[in-house]
């Protein structure tokens, strides 16, 4: 679960980048 939420904070990290 944990590692579900990082990877979407991630992707929105990056997406947030880009």
């Amino acid at each position: 679960m944990l590692l579900l939420l990082f990877s979407a904070l991630l992707f929105n990290y990056f997406n947030t980048t880009v």
